[in-house]
């Protein structure tokens, strides 16, 4: 996973709206929604809410630290 994936995932399990993703890392709300897509497939989720419950499995600080 890129790190620009990893940074909207956090971003977007967090609640953060695909507007307010883009405004916080200056990219388009459609390249967020593309970095979900792609985050998404690598993870074997479908949902910002799979993604939450599968970052909360994530042993230490991997994913937790990762956004700005």
């Amino acid at each position: 996973m890129t790190n620009r994936e990893k940074d909207v995932i956090v971003l977007a399990a967090k609640g953060a709206s695909n507007r307010e993703i883009a405004d916080q890392l200056g990219i388009g709300q459609e390249t967020v929604k593309m970095h979900c897509s792609n985050a998404y497939g690598k993870l074997g989720v479908r949902s910002r809410l799979e993604a939450y419950q599968w970052l909360q499995k994530v042993p230490g600080d991997v994913f937790k630290e990762k956004a700005p």
